[in-house]
């Protein structure tokens, strides 16, 4: 396919199927990134780490400026697809060096890049793809299951909305964590 080979080639070129694999996503503070979709909350922003694998990603100043990314699950499935779609031009593009984030117009496949602007639709991992006939790269299967549970409940009332979105974040941050309510409400 058109994909695969796209892929196994690592096509920088503009117009191949953009194929790129958000392994992970990081809180991050405001400060660090002075651009892109903040959480107005705590004043972090969630940032995706990714590599881009075929095609090349780009800020609204481009060419490609308005086209529609597919972000595939790890669950998705090419013969009966269910995606979400998100904006190019509500994204923004950055490389890291060190602890500074500096952005970026177009990133080329090869490029490992930091992106801001999807909290909302990516939890832990996920596949930015042109196409829907791009399969969703899925993370490797942890080599272990857990082997802690910890009960956590708020002290107050109060404090449950504080201690569902510190749960929120740890679960996004970390690919190991698994989180489920309890039959009291406690967090598990």
């Amino acid at each position: 396919s058109e994909v695969r080979a796209s892929v196994a080639a690592c096509d920088t070129a503009v117009e191949a199927p953009l194929v790129a694999f958000i392994s992970k996503m990081v809180a991050i503070p405001r400060s660090a990134v002075t651009q892109g979709y903040v959480d107005k909350d705590d004043g972090t922003v969630f940032v995706a780490f990714a590599r881009v694998f075929s095609g090349c990603l780009t800020s609204t100043a481009s060419a490609t400026a308005g086209r529609e990314m597919l972000v595939l699950g790890p669950k998705f499935d090419p013969i009966s697809p269910e995606y979400q779609t998100v904006q190019a031009d509500s994204l923004q593009f950055f490389m890291i060096m060190g602890t500074e984030f500096k952005p970026l117009e177009k990133v080329p496949a090869g490029s490992i890049v930091a992106i801001t602007g999807l909290e909302e639709t990516v939890v832990k991992t996920a596949t930015l793809s042109s196409t829907s006939a791009c399969p969703s790269f899925v993370p490797m299967p942890a080599q272990a299951q857990p082997i802690l549970s910890v009960a956590v409940e708020a002290v107050s009332p109060l404090d449950i909305p504080a201690l569902d979105r510190g749960v929120q974040l740890l679960n996004q941050a970390d690919a190991c964590v698994q989180i489920r309510r309890g039959r009291s409400g406690e967090l598990l």
